[in-house]
């Protein structure tokens, strides 16, 4: 009977631990950099959002009542998130 099969499979387990070593040898040890969570990016921009939000309320309403401008709430949230939202991505993506 060949054994042909399981010496295959050995000889590919001592190549992995060969470059396993070759690996350290060369580059040291290398950290592994954590992954990251697919609600990162929400948990981020979360309350930045929130916080527009409030503002873009508040802000409304004083110019509103002075009539200093008559600007929508909508309008302020809008500008705010964009700003916001390009910020907390640039930081984010910043490696």
């Amino acid at each position: 009977m060949p054994i042909s099969g399981p010496i295959t499979k050995q000889g590919s387990i001592k190549r992995q631990g060969s470059a396993k070593r070759r690996g350290s040898c060369i580059g040291g040890s290398q950290q592994q950099t954590p992954k990251e969570v697919p609600w990162d990016l929400f948990d981020r921009l979360l309350i930045p959002l929130i916080s527009c939000h409030g503002a873009a309320i508040i802000l409304s309403t004083i110019l509103n009542v002075l009539h200093i401008s008559q600007v929508s709430t909508f309008a302020l949230f809008i500008w705010f998130s964009l700003s916001t939202t390009g910020a907390v991505m640039f930081y984010h993506l910043l490696k």
